[in-house]
């Protein structure tokens, strides 16, 4: 089987390929990078290609050469950068490439990494059969594409699974998102100012995230969204408490915390229900926030 991945360097991107190329070695990986200077995974299933979305012209002619059967759309450039000039250019940047893929003919399935942010939710559980609302930029030119893709691929008979993930954490992830700051905060001995530490979100690790993705390029199943989660809510004190006992051995800051902000409100309160994702794929998250925080903590030594 021949994968075209994009976004193989980023935080997905890297679990992913590590994933595919462990769990079969009949597949032929073209993977591109907009970083070929990063530390990156391969063997000789792999052939990395240095290139921008935004250079289309530059990789065009090692795409059509091969042939690629499967594709896995995970670039989205600049995040957190959510500004309505980047939206943009990355919803056309994302159809320009699909609009190359079409002229290949030899794509069967294409799997995109979708966002929880789509649904336009702040409470409650999120399912697939949910209407969706944009409300902002970010929101609007993921569900164009969406859109897009549906029309373009049901036309042409292509299996499209568009995974809708929630909060992505674990090792490699950028430092300044939520996880990696309080680790960072807690190695000094400390928690970071948090502004809404009662706010609840559901929390998926990259490497869960990446088994689904992997399971997604040989299993067959119906074109349609499925959602990428824990199926959990957990609220950032909790987070705080888990990461101040592995790194500190206790939870003094956190209680203290908690305390704190026992008149703050919580605006924020939504997760994910995973049945349609686990029926389907025969799937489950199997790391724990625990764990998952360990991992990503004794990751955060390693790379110093």
């Amino acid at each position: 089987m021949r994968i075209l991945l994009t976004g193989g360097s980023g935080f997905i991107g890297k679990p992913t390929i590590k994933k595919l190329l462990s769990s079969d070695q009949q597949a032929r990986i073209l993977a591109i990078t907009r970083q070929h200077n990063k530390k990156l995974p391969g063997n000789e299933h792999i052939q990395w290609i240095e290139g921008d979305l935004s250079r289309l012209s530059e990789v065009s002619c090692q795409i059509k050469k091969f042939q690629p059967e499967v594709v896995i759309h995970l670039a989205w450039n600049d995040i957190p950068n959510f500004s309505p000039i980047r939206c943009i250019q990355n919803l056309r940047q994302s159809i320009d490439f699909f609009e190359l893929i079409w002229t290949v003919q030899s794509c069967k399935k294409i799997i995109v990494a979708g966002s929880c942010v789509e649904y336009g939710s702040k409470f409650g559980i999120c399912r697939e059969s949910d209407k969706t609302n944009s409300n902002d930029l970010f929101s609007w030119s993921k569900l164009s594409l969406l859109d897009y893709l549906q029309k373009k691929t049901n036309h042409k008979n292509i299996c499209l699974g568009w995974l809708r993930i929630f909060y992505a954490y674990g090792p490699g992830q950028r430092q300044g998102s939520l996880i990696p700051f309080i680790i960072e905060n807690l190695k000094n001995g400390e928690l970071p100012p948090l502004k809404a530490p009662k706010n609840y979100n559901d929390y998926i690790h990259v490497n869960d995230i990446a088994d689904l993705f992997s399971l997604s390029v040989s299993k067959e199943f119906p074109s349609g969204i499925y959602n990428v989660g824990s199926g959990k809510k957990t609220s950032v004190i909790e987070i705080c408490k888990i990461a101040e006992s592995v790194i500190l051995n206790q939870q003094s800051l956190a209680t203290a915390l908690e305390e704190q902000s026992i008149n703050s409100i919580s605006d924020v309160a939504f997760y994910s229900s995973i049945k349609l994702t686990k029926s389907v794929f025969d799937w489950t998250p199997s790391t724990e926030l625990k764990n998952g925080i360990e991992q990503t903590y004794q990751s955060s030594i390693y790379d110093q």
